[in-house]
């Protein structure tokens, strides 16, 4: 009878100590946007996004390939979508790098999760990375 009560006892601490709440997050808090306050000159948008640990950069100049961690493909197309001042400027790292000066940055913000990157349709499927410049028309 003793033995009984014991292990209906462990039973029931067992059960409660692995209790899920509503509470629990189901996933790490989202990265906020990273605000550039450092500024230095000479410095490129690979080094700029090199700052986030959800984005891989390898190479540097019009080269560089980034990817956003955590996104896998079927297709070839891995690059993510770069949305500059509420633009839509594509997958294209180099015409991005070309088209905007990395002193000039204000913020970076990454999309990784499906419910992020929705609004962006197919384009989105790898991620968006939003950046905003010092002179973005709000």
């Amino acid at each position: 009878m003793r033995a009984t009560n014991l292990f209906y006892l462990l039973t029931l601490v067992l059960l409660t100590g692995c209790f899920v709440s509503k509470d629990t997050p189901k996933k790490a808090a989202k990265e906020d946007p990273y605000e550039i306050n450092n500024q230095q000159d000479n410095r490129s948008l690979a080094d700029v996004l090199r700052k986030y640990s959800s984005l891989t950069i390898q190479g540097d100049g019009d080269n560089a390939r980034i990817y956003v961690r955590g996104q896998s493909t079927i297709t070839l197309e891995t690059q993510p979508l770069f949305i500059v001042n509420n633009t839509n400027m594509g997958r294209n790292y180099a015409s991005v790098n070309n088209s905007i000066n990395a002193n000039e940055i204000v913020s970076v913000r990454v999309l990784r999760s499906l419910s992020e990157t929705a609004i962006y349709g197919e384009e989105g499927n790898h991620g968006v990375i939003i950046i905003k410049t010092k002179n973005a028309k709000m």
